[in-house]
């Protein structure tokens, strides 16, 4: 998979973008504003270490 092919599943290593706990959670820790990680579970899917790795953050 091409990191720009979006994840089509989610799994236990995932960002739920429904859950805003869990969003808010994910922004302050990878240092992201809410819409930024967003825009990165979009681009390169829901698994926090992608959108980590994008963001230039540690998951």
């Amino acid at each position: 998979m091409r990191p720009h092919e979006p994840r089509s599943f989610e799994g236990p290593g995932d960002i739920n973008l429904d859950d805003p706990d869990e969003v808010n959670y994910w922004a302050e820790r990878l240092e992201a504003t809410p819409e930024e990680l967003a825009e990165a579970v979009q681009k390169v899917g829901p698994n926090r270490t992608a959108v980590g790795l994008y963001l230039g953050g540690q998951p």
